[in-house]
């Protein structure tokens, strides 16, 4: 017995860091996939946080569209371009991962400004090669 009681202090604190994350906001699906758990143990663990049933069992195309979002942010995706294309609200974002760096008020204006550097060479190559005609 003496030999499992690591594994049982191993097991509570993942337990534990599995409800930090629940009563975060994040879905029992990505607890259960993130912890390798049966999603029972997931639905379980939420029940005794005592969390609504309205955070238990997400449909799987928001799961699917969770790990989207993740793979977009860790592309380095703006969250504007990430919530138009996935269909996403900005708090949804927020929710799934609370944790992610938000650009300074700095990065957002160097953004803003290759966007506005970007549409002008755009337009430049469309009049040299006359594109703006093929659009009318």
């Amino acid at each position: 017995m003496e030999g499992s009681e690591p594994q049982a202090r191993e097991n509570l604190a993942r337990i534990m860091i599995a409800a930090e994350y629940l009563i975060e906001g994040r879905s029992i699906a990505w607890i259960t996939r993130e912890f390798d758990l049966p999603h029972g143990h997931g639905s379980y663990l939420a029940a005794l946080l005592g969390l609504t049933n309205k955070r238990r069992s997400p449909e799987k195309d928001v799961l699917d569209k969770y790990d989207q979002v993740e793979r977009a942010l860790l592309e380095g995706w703006p969250i504007g371009e990430i919530c138009k294309t996935f269909e996403v609200s900005r708090g949804a974002v927020d929710r799934w991962f609370p944790d992610r760096r938000k650009m300074t008020p700095q990065e957002v204006g160097e953004l803003a400004q290759i966007y506005i550097e970007n549409n002008k060479a755009r337009m430049n190559a469309r009049r040299r090669g006359k594109w703006t005609e093929m659009l009318e």
